[in-house]
């Protein structure tokens, strides 16, 4: 489905989106389409300077979907804030998982082990639903359980892990327990990491 469309149906719908700019996150919804921009209504006066980068995470279709754009205007007072946004040329969403994982690279500076056997792994992604995990074969099974321990700036959690894939370079696991405040902390880091990252890319 072309961009524009998936924009298009969110304003149609009012769907509820995540925006995630200077290190903050903001709870809002789609409003409307004007020109080439996208509108987006929160509670409360949002401190926002344009321009800079948002990264915009919603729910399209039962899917997570994710793009990443600049702001250009942010009209505030005490009860509402408009956000306008360009409109992104690429929207991503997941095939078949129902909330975004968040892509992790080395220079995020997440560490990550199976507490077991106290093997290091990787992560190629991460949310609080799961995560893609590399490690060295032997592979679990599918359906194997075990305690994946993340540290993040000093903030270190184990989390009950099963393996719901399996490829040739790494594992994809579910966390099957509620998430813990640490567990939510730590994604909303990578978040922001990446979307520095972006950032500076662009």
């Amino acid at each position: 489905m072309p961009e524009r469309e998936r924009i298009q149906n969110a304003c149609a719908t009012r769907a509820a989106a995540t925006l995630i700019v200077q290190d903050q996150l903001l709870q809002a919804r789609f409003d409307v389409i004007e020109a080439d921009l996208v509108s987006f209504v929160c509670a409360g006066s949002a401190d926002v300077s344009p321009p800079t980068m948002v990264c915009v995470t919603f729910r399209h279709e039962q899917r997570a979907a994710v793009f990443v754009s600049g702001i250009v205007a942010v009209d505030s007072d005490d009860d509402f804030s408009h956000i306008l946004v360009q409109m992104p040329k690429e929207v991503a969403t997941a095939e078949t998982r129902s909330v975004f994982r968040v892509p992790v690279s080395p220079s995020t500076g997440l560490h990550a082990s199976i507490s077991r056997s106290k093997a290091s792994a990787s992560l190629k992604d991460i949310s609080t639903a799961g995560a893609c995990v590399c490690i060295a074969p032997p592979h679990p099974e599918r359906g194997a359980r075990f305690v994946l321990t993340l540290e993040l700036d000093g903030t270190k959690v184990d989390i009950d892990a099963v393996v719901v894939r399996r490829e040739h370079d790494h594992i994809g696991v579910r966390f099957p327990a509620p998430v813990s405040d640490a567990l939510g902390d730590i994604v909303r880091e990578c978040e922001r990491r990446w979307l520095r990252a972006r950032r500076r890319a662009s």
